[in-house]
């Protein structure tokens, strides 16, 4: 059975044409992997595993869909069940899954409604968090999709929208927090004791390396790259705070500070080097000018008249 496929009244029209009503109605409401997987959805519905334009269709299955959009499993499934919200599809099956297509007629596009007073306190809280900008309707439809299809809790999901801001900014964006909040999710962190050590070490993690990034006079927020190296230099190769300062002095007037300090930590692991002493010692031991480019030496000769004269006809000589 396919995995994507049209209703009874869209297979007899035999076209893959994008009804206006859905650009019109639908499209402005959705982010933007819903979009995506709605239109590459539809083009497997109509054509299966065929060729069409001269183009080779993957497999209709979920795992070819995930993996032609980029898009993971468990947000590909959300996303048709969005979808499935607004009466674009139906969810025939969950496992293997199955869609049909639908029909896409104007005044359909209401949103899934959810009880009254379900997310008052969780909308309450998220605006207090993101308070240099207005969460939109749409946006918090979107955290809604998540949270009930990924099943994070409320508290949860604020908890990581705290971490954000605190990280990003009062007016980070929702794409930033939908991500970790799914990359979370899908380690296993759907409730608040699950999230606070997670975000205990992370908080603790961000301000060590913002130190480290303020001590190479590099002004500007902590990338995943840095934080990445730093656990590494913490907790694999288990260097103390002094070796890591002591790498900070030898790194500071590199272009790239950060990288530069991983290979020299990198080295002293290699060499077994857990003492600043033994690090210096290496570091006298370095041959003078290694790692310096030497620099050409232009020679200059002033030359008489004559000796010019005797180097053209020496030349001449040589030419005939």
């Amino acid at each position: 059975m396919a995995f994507c496929g049209l209703s009874n009244e869209l297979a007899l029209r035999n076209s893959i044409a994008v009804s206006d009503v859905f650009i019109n109605e639908f499209l402005p409401k959705m982010n933007g992997d819903c979009v995506r997987v709605y239109l590459y959805g539809l083009l497997l519905a109509c054509g299966g595993s065929a060729v069409m334009a001269g183009h080779e269709i993957g497999d209709n299955n979920l795992e070819s869909f995930s993996k032609k959009l980029n898009i993971a499993l468990d947000d590909v499934i959300s996303a048709f069940t969005y979808l499935a919200d607004l009466g674009l599809v139906q969810v025939l099956r969950v496992e293997p899954m199955e869609v049909k297509y639908l029909p896409v007629r104007t005044g359909q596009g209401s949103v899934k409604l959810y009880a009254k007073g379900k997310y008052d306190e969780f909308n309450a809280q998220m605006q207090a968090i993101i308070e240099d900008r207005s969460i939109t309707p749409s946006e918090f439809r979107d955290y809604y999709s998540i949270i009930e299809s990924m099943g994070i809790e409320q508290d949860a999901f604020v908890m990581v929208a705290k971490y954000c801001a605190d990280l990003k900014g009062k007016n980070v964006g929702s794409a930033y927090i939908q991500t970790v909040a799914k990359n979370w999710a899908y380690l296993g962190a759907k409730t608040g004791s699950d999230l606070y050590p997670i975000i205990r070490d992370k908080v603790e993690t961000d301000k060590a390396v913002a130190a480290v990034l303020l001590k190479l006079d590099l002004v500007r927020l902590p990338r995943q790259s840095d934080c990445d190296f730093y656990i590494m230099w913490k907790r694999t190769w288990e260097f103390s705070d002094k070796m890591i300062d002591y790498a900070i002095t030898l790194s500071k007037d590199k272009a790239s500070p950060i990288v530069f300090m991983n290979k020299v930590l990198g080295k002293w692991f290699e060499k077994k080097i857990a003492t600043v002493s033994a690090a210096q010692k290496l570091q006298e031991e370095k041959p003078k000018g290694a790692g310096k480019k030497s620099e050409k030496k232009i020679v200059r000769h002033s030359y008489q008249d004559d000796e010019l004269d005797k180097i053209a006809d020496d030349v001449n000589k040589d030419v005939f």
